[in-house]
């Protein structure tokens, strides 16, 4: 179930969040991560130091490798040792359904980075802040490593910052030692792990490196190489850093012109700091439990007729718990944590775990022992409605405009069902797109199918489009 941080250690989520700490969930994955560009902004008085600490350790990888000569020799090994990182376990991100530790880089990667970074030393570039930007130039290197980099680095400030957040809220805590030091961290309360928070402010969706817009490229240089540039990688640090360009492809440009990269990292470090505006939330990070969550309190839900003695009625549960979604969305307007502000519809994910905050919200508001369990998007199967090894249910969720409807139900849900030996499955697909072409061809082939005999995914539209007055329509259902 969604489980929000501070749930999970037995406080208020105000209070969390006027402690200064991100109170995001437990079991879903926020895609929030650590930006070092926000250290040197944010006002917590454990992360004072935190900047220079990042800074003087990447120093120090850098003077090593000025000092190496030859692979293998004694800097370029103690450069690899310092740029390989383990997991720390009990970050409080939401990395995973059912742990907390982040990425990890081991020892070939952290070769593969040392190597990257000498050919950078050589070309005259000294400054540390290449590291803040090395998922740009270096493959299996992206936001979540750079942001597990930051915090292995800077853990005793957030250990610091951990002890006098739990102390000030009166939290159960456990030992927790680091550079041969002390201190007492907060537990979860169901299974009695540590948990670290991570101030709020030093978060982003993205980080900043990946959010140039349109800064030019070149800009302090000459008209010449400008020209050569924009031929091979666009206009724009935007533009270069997309997936349009391969990291390889950039990578090869810069250590040619290393002018490109100092103009890199001075525009990089001119571009304003700015955290993740949580009150706005415009990438939905968190919007969607509290809309969910008001919504299952307005609008409750008896399920108490439902015995859960049988397969059946454990299908009919599920179908029940779809079709108020149906109507919240259609007729509560629910469907507008679908949408950004500006209209455009926000990714796949917003739906699903949007269903998964009603669908637990109705079983839990009416004491089911039936639970929903999810991935949150990020796993094989949206959903699984179970009760017992016998009784099981799938639920698959996707938007209209996904270009893999058909084969969400003619492979995925089959697999997923052989998978789990589920009893039965259901396709809901949530209509953000005008076009219904997507889902009349799977209506076509569910028809199709079962004219055959063959058993089929049971399919519910919800009508998703956004409308100005709420009105009523019948959840259209094609019984499998």
């Amino acid at each position: 179930m969604p489980t929000r941080i501070s749930a999970a250690l037995g406080v208020s989520h105000k209070q969390l969040i006027q402690a200064g700490a991100y109170d995001g969930f437990v079991d879903v994955d926020s895609r929030l991560y650590v930006d070092p560009h926000l250290l040197s902004t944010d006002a917590t008085p454990e992360l004072s130091d935190s900047r220079a600490r990042f800074e003087k350790y990447f120093h120090s990888v850098l003077k090593l490798l000025a000092a190496s000569k030859k692979k293998g020799d004694i800097f370029r090994r103690r450069a690899t040792e310092m740029l390989t990182f383990r997991e720390i376990s009990g970050i409080a991100l939401g990395y995973a359904k059912h742990d907390t530790a982040g990425r990890a880089i081991g020892p070939r990667l952290a070769g593969e980075l040392v190597a990257l970074a000498k050919e950078i030393v050589d070309a005259g570039i000294t400054d540390p802040e290449i590291f803040e930007l090395i998922g740009i130039l270096q493959e299996k290197i992206g936001a979540d490593r750079v942001s597990d980099m930051t915090v292995s680095i800077i853990l005793p400030n957030l250990v610091r910052f951990t002890q006098r957040v739990a102390k000030d809220l009166s939290v159960a805590t456990t030992r927790y030692s680091i550079e041969d030091e002390n201190f007492q961290v907060p537990i979860f309360l169901k299974n009695d792990k540590p948990v670290l928070l991570v101030p709020a402010r030093i978060l982003r969706h993205l980080p900043i490196a990946r959010c140039w817009e349109d800064i030019d490229m070149v800009s302090a240089h000459n008209a010449s190489l400008r020209r050569r540039v924009n031929k091979i990688i666009g206009n724009t640090w935007k533009q270069a850093t997309s997936n349009r360009v391969r990291k390889s492809e950039l990578r090869e440009v810069l250590l040619r012109h290393p002018a490109l990269i100092k103009d890199m990292i001075a525009q990089y470090r001119a571009k304003p700091a700015e955290p993740y505006n949580f009150k706005a939330d415009p990438d939905g990070v968190q919007f969607w439990y509290d809309i969910a969550m008001s919504m299952v309190q307005q609008s409750p839900l008896n399920l108490v007729g439902f015995s859960l003695a049988t397969q059946d009625d454990v299908v009919k549960l599920v179908r029940a718990l779809c079709k108020r979604f149906a109507e919240l969305v259609e007729s509560n307007r629910l469907s507008r944590v679908f949408y950004s502000d500006d209209g455009t519809p926000r990714k796949e994910k917003i739906a699903q775990l949007t269903f998964y905050a009603v669908a637990d919200g109705y079983c839990k508001a009416n004491d089911l022992e039936i639970s929903p369990e999810t991935d949150a998007g990020a796993g094989p199967v949206d959903f699984k409605f179970s009760k017992g090894y016998s009784s099981r249910v799938n639920v698959e969720v996707k938007l209209s405009s996904n270009p893999k409807l058909v084969h969400a139900f003619q492979t995925q849900l089959p697999d997923y069902n052989a998978a789990e030996n589920a009893i039965h499955s259901i396709l809901l697909i949530i209509r953000t797109t005008k076009s219904m072409s997507g889902i009349k061809r799977v209506q076509a082939i569910a028809t199709k199918a079962q004219k055959s005999g063959a058993r089929v995914p049971e399919i519910v539209i919800v009508d998703g489009i956004p409308r100005q007055s709420a009105s009523k329509r019948q959840t259209k259902i094609v019984a499998a």
